[in-house]
C-alpha cells in the first residue's frame, strides 16, 4: 500500500517505486496506491494487473495536528474498507520514494529495524509537524510503559490490520496525530520481550545512509552511478535528494533507458 499525494511529487517517483516492487519482490502481491489518481502510472503499469488505484482525497487539517499522519490513518482505513479480506491478515505500507534495487521477500520486510534506540525527548508543545508528533509519540510510549525506540527507517513495514484498527481507536488517531510505526512496534517489542518469544530478536540498526538494507540519498548529486554500488536492498531519497541523475540511474536499472 502506497499513500500518494500528487501535489508533493517531484518527478516520476511513484512509477519508479512500483517498478521496484514488480522487479524485485519475489512473492505474489498487488500494489495498492491510495490517494490521488495518476493516469501516467496507470497506463505504464496496470497492464499486468498487479496495480490498483483507490481514490481517497487528503483529509482536512485539524489545528495542532500533523495532517500527513492524519491522512495516512484515513488512507489505511480506506484500504481496509475496500479490501475486507485482509482484516485478519495485514498489509505492507511503503512510500513512493522507496525503490527496491535487489530481490527481497516478506521475511526481509519482517526483520525488525530501528533508526535509533530512543526517540529524542522533544518538548512537542513547542514544535510543529513531524517533530511535534515524534515528541508526542515518545511521551505516549513512555506513559504506556513501552520502549521508546524509533522504528521509522524510511523502509517498507508490515502492519497487521487488527493492530492498526486497535491503535487508531485506542488513541483516536483520526483526530490526534502520532507516529504509527512507533506506537505499534514499540508495543509489539514490549509484548514479545515479556513473553520471551522463541523468535524474539533485537532490531537491526538502520543508519541514515549506507548498510545492507537502505541507502539514503540526501543530495542532488548521488555518490553512485549504478544501484549495485550501494549494496542495499532499497534506495530512498529525501526531498533534497531527488534529482534527474538519480531518476536516470533508477530508470536504467529497471530497463527503461
Amino acid at each position: 500500500m502506497i499513500p500518494y499525494l500528487a501535489q508533493e511529487a517531484q518527478g516520476r517517483e511513484l512509477e519508479l517505486a512500483v517498478r521496484g516492487w514488480q522487479k524485485h519482490f519475489k512473492e505474489e502481491h498487488k500494489v495498492v496506491i491510495v490517494g490521488d489518481f495518476d493516469e501516467l502510472v496507470r497506463n505504464a503499469l496496470m497492464e499486468n494487473g498487479c496495480v490498483e488505484f483507490i481514490t481517497c482525497p487528503r483529509v482536512d487539517p485539524i489545528e495542532g495536528q500533523y495532517t500527513a499522519h492524519l491522512d495516512h490513518v484515513n488512507k489505511f482505513l480506506k484500504v481496509l474498507e475496500v479490501h475486507p479480506e485482509i482484516e485478519n491478515t495485514g498489509f505492507i505500507y511503503t512510500c513512493d520514494d522507496i525503490y527496491a534495487v535487489k530481490d527481497f521477500t516478506l521475511a526481509d520486510i519482517l526483520v525488525p529495524k530501528v533508526s535509533s534506540r530512543d526517540m529524542p525527548p522533544i518538548d512537542y508543545r513547542k514544535e510543529v509537524g513531524w517533530f511535534k508528533d515524534l515528541g508526542k509519540t515518545r511521551e505516549l510510549c513512555a506513559k504506556e510503559g513501552w520502549p521508546t525506540m524509533n522504528w521509522v527507517c524510511h523502509l517498507p513495514v508490515w502492519y497487521p490490520s487488527r493492530s492498526v484498527r486497535e491503535m487508531i481507536e485506542r488513541f483516536d488517531m483520526k483526530h490526534n496525530s502520532y507516529v504509527m510505526e512507533n506506537l505499534i512496534f514499540n508495543l509489539w517489542h514490549a509484548i514479545r520481550w515479556h513473553r520471551m518469544d522463541a523468535d524474539f530478536r533485537e532490531p537491526d540498526f538502520i543508519p541514515e545512509t549506507g548498510g545492507p538494507w537502505r541507502h539514503g540519498v540526501q543530495t542532488s548529486s548521488p555518490s553512485f552511478s549504478t544501484v549495485e554500488e550501494t549494496g542495499a536492498v532499497w534506495i530512498t531519497n529525501a526531498n533534497c535528494g531527488w534529482s534527474k541523475r538519480l531518476e536516470d540511474i533508477l530508470w536504467k536499472h529497471y530497463g527503461i533507458l
